[in-house]
């Protein structure tokens, strides 16, 4: 598991909780492809959040 904050200005980063990634099986280059796709898939990301929490 991977949690990722997502700002409004369009930056990525792994959250700022105390246990954003769940290493277990997980890789640091799984880590940066994830952050990648949050990142290049930023509008479509804000646009889903929007259209689920009625703030279009």
């Amino acid at each position: 598991m991977i949690i990722v904050d997502i700002e409004i200005n369009g930056t990525v980063a792994l959250s700022k909780r105390n246990d954003p990634v769940n290493m277990g099986k997980t890789k640091r280059s799984d880590v940066r492809k994830i952050l990648a796709a949050a990142r290049d898939g930023y509008d479509a990301i804000l646009v889903a959040w929007r259209n689920m929490s009625g703030n279009a």
